[in-house]
C-alpha cells in the first residue's frame, strides 16, 4: 500500500490531477453558490411583493387638466404670443449661442 501511495505521489502529473480535481470541486461549489444566491434573490423579491403590494401613486385623474385642441377657431392672441417668442429667440440666439448647446 505504501509503495502504491509513493508511486502515485511521484507521478509528474499528480499535481495536475490534483489541481484539476480541485478546480472541478471549486466549480461545482461555485455553481451551488450561484444557485443559492439566485434562489435567495427570487424568494426575497416574492416576499417583498407579498409584504408590500403595489400602491397606486396617483389618486387623481388628469381630466381637470385636459382640454380640446380646436385649431379652426381664430386665436389671434395665441398667434401674437408665438410671434413674440420667435422674435425673442431670434434676438437672443446671436447674443447667447452657448445656451443653445
Amino acid at each position: 500500500m505504501l509503495f502504491h501511495l509513493n508511486f502515485i505521489l511521484s507521478r509528474p502529473d499528480f499535481k495536475e490531477l490534483q489541481l484539476n480535481l480541485f478546480l472541478t470541486q471549486l466549480s461545482n461549489f461555485m455553481s451551488f453558490l450561484e444557485w443559492v444566491i439566485a434562489s435567495l434573490i427570487f424568494w426575497e423579491s416574492l416576499y417583498n411583493q407579498l409584504r408590500y403590494p403595489k400602491v397606486l401613486m396617483h389618486i387623481h385623474t388628469l381630466e381637470q387638466w385636459q382640454h380640446s385642441h380646436d385649431f379652426s377657431v381664430n386665436q389671434y392672441h395665441a398667434e401674437k404670443n408665438t410671434q413674440i417668442v420667435m422674435f425673442l429667440t431670434a434676438v437672443t440666439r446671436n447674443k447667447f449661442p452657448a445656451l443653445l448647446n
